[in-house]
């Protein structure tokens, strides 16, 4: 039966990771001008998209370009505003990014040494020049890998931890309990497009054969993530403790670390999270044998000093966030691996963040879930679940499907 399972999710991945079309929009955007003549082109990474005023690059826009020429490019980095030039008769480099006042000058014995001296001052060099432009990515860059969107590392961390604390599968089993789970999904964000696959492995300790909610999670949701050409690779362990309050109702508090790195989106950064998650279930309502539940979550993330590569960032992002979700779940009628029930799951969740400016300080998820004990294989403890998940905001929308089994 599971490798009847692995066999559907294998085939439903491939359509969502083809669902959209590929390169809406260049993650980095030069356009070159000379004399009043502009030459355009495309980039995955940044360090390429800096080096394109470099006198080999230039001249394969501009074949009649002499070094003593005024060169303007107008940089999109990520949807955010820079701007790189040389004046007539200069080696001079001057760097700025206009929505943060920046302004900075390279002088070296060539144009080339000076394009050198602004990648070396970016990526060794620049540390709180390089924070704000961090920053103010968060805010106007809607692929972010940080924060501000639901792809980034701040909202995986959310993510996971509301999961522990109230749409988790499985959470009514006293057993120890692994998971093992695989998502893939494509998004739409502002003028780029993404894909991502996630691995998000769990394991649970029971601590009362009395009450299977009271249980410890460690999660390791392991992802990588492709925007535009860029690769973008994260890990966000993190450890949850479920204490039940009443028959209905449990609270979970959570801690989490997180970590994202990529050198082609030049950015680099880890944060921690704290959070705690209370998880009210009525039974039997609105009718037998359905489950209405209502979780709410607040907690607080924030990024910390990091180096990696040569990059050496702190965003200094803090936010407070406030998440809320209703889940409905009830048995469909139908039987699955034996006599064992089909359980559909609708669930709906709202993600508010205050603090630090964002691109997007709210968004909303949509999943529908199927699951059921795997019975007709004498494993009365294993689940299998299948979704579909939307995730939506302004100037965002994105679809996963997820398969996973906990056994």
């Amino acid at each position: 039966m599971q490798a009847n399972a692995s066999r559907l999710a294998a085939l439903l991945f491939p359509l969502v990771l083809a669902a959209f079309d590929a390169g809406a929009a260049d993650l980095f955007d030069v356009r070159v001008t000379i004399g009043g003549v502009t030459e355009r082109r495309g980039f995955a990474n940044a360090e390429e998209a800096l080096r394109l005023v470099e006198n080999e690059n230039v001249e394969n826009l501009f074949p009649d370009y002499r070094e003593t020429d005024a060169v303007d490019a107008a940089i999109q980095f990520r949807g955010l505003p820079i701007t790189v030039r040389f004046a007539e008769n200069s080696r001079m480099l001057m760097f700025e990014v206009p929505s943060l006042g920046i302004e900075r000058t390279f002088d070296s014995a060539t144009r080339n040494d000076s394009a050198e001296q602004l990648v070396d001052f970016l990526k060794e060099e620049g540390k709180g020049l390089l924070d704000r432009i961090q920053r103010e990515l968060s805010r106007v860059s809607p692929v972010d890998p940080v924060a501000g969107n639901p792809a980034s590392l701040q909202s995986v961390l959310v993510r996971e931890a509301f999961e522990s604390g109230g749409f988790a599968p499985g959470g009514a089993r006293p057993q120890n309990r692994f998971g093992l789970a695989v998502s893939g999904g494509v998004f739409e964000a502002g003028d780029f497009e993404g894909r991502s696959v996630t691995l998000p492995l769990n394991y649970a300790i029971g601590l009362s054969e009395n009450d299977p909610r009271m249980k410890l999670r460690f999660r390791l949701p392991l992802t990588w993530q492709e925007v535009e050409g860029a690769n973008i690779y994260a890990v966000a362990p993190s450890v949850a403790f479920t204490a039940p309050v009443t028959a209905s109702w449990a609270l979970t508090p959570g801690a989490s670390w997180g970590a994202v790195g990529s050198i082609d989106a030049a950015s680099v950064s880890h944060m921690v999270g704290a959070t705690l998650t209370s998880d009210y279930r009525m039974a039997d309502f609105p009718s037998p044998g359905a489950t209405l539940a209502l979780t709410n979550m607040a907690g607080h993330v924030r990024t910390l000093p990091f180096a990696f590569r040569g990059y050496d960032f702190d965003p200094g992002l803090r936010n407070t966030v406030l998440k809320n979700g209703l889940s409905f779940e009830r048995s469909t009628g139908f039987a699955l691996f034996g006599d064992a029930d089909l359980i559909a799951k609708l669930s709906y969740a709202h993600s508010w963040f205050l603090g630090t400016e964002l691109f997007m300080d709210q968004y909303h998820e949509l999943a529908l879930s199927l699951g059921a004990p795997i019975e007709a294989l004498e494993a009365t403890s294993d689940d299998i679940h299948l979704g579909v998940a939307w995730t939506f905001g302004e100037d965002y929308n994105g679809v996963s499907v997820h398969f996973g089994y906990e056994f």
